[in-house]
C-alpha cells in the first residue's frame, strides 16, 4: 500500500521538477514558448488531497495484520471490502 511518506517523496520530486522548468523557461537567452507547468501543479494539488486521506487511516494493528482500520473505528477494511479476519 502506498504510504503518506512515499507521497511526500512523490510531492517533493515533482516540485523540483516544477521548479526546475520554471528556471529553464526564466533564463533570458531562452527563446520558445514557456515550458507548461499546470499538469504538475495539478498533479501536486491532487497527490497532496490523496495525502491527506492516507493519513486518515490508522497502520495495521497487532490484532489485524493484513488490515487496516480507519480513524472513525468504522472496521476493519481489506482491499475496499469487509475483512474476513476482523
Amino acid at each position: 500500500m502506498t504510504t503518506p511518506t512515499g507521497i511526500d517523496n512523490l510531492i517533493r520530486r515533482l516540485e523540483n521538477w516544477r521548479t526546475a522548468r520554471a528556471k529553464i523557461t526564466a533564463r533570458p537567452e531562452r527563446t520558445g514558448k514557456p515550458l507548461p507547468n499546470d499538469e504538475l501543479t495539478e498533479a501536486i494539488t491532487y497527490l497532496g488531497e490523496y495525502r491527506m486521506l492516507l493519513r486518515e487511516i490508522e497502520p495495521p494493528t497487532a490484532d489485524s495484520p493484513c488490515c487496516y482500520v480507519d480513524k472513525d473505528g468504522d472496521g476493519f477494511w481489506h482491499e475496499g471490502k469487509p475483512c474476513p479476519c476482523g
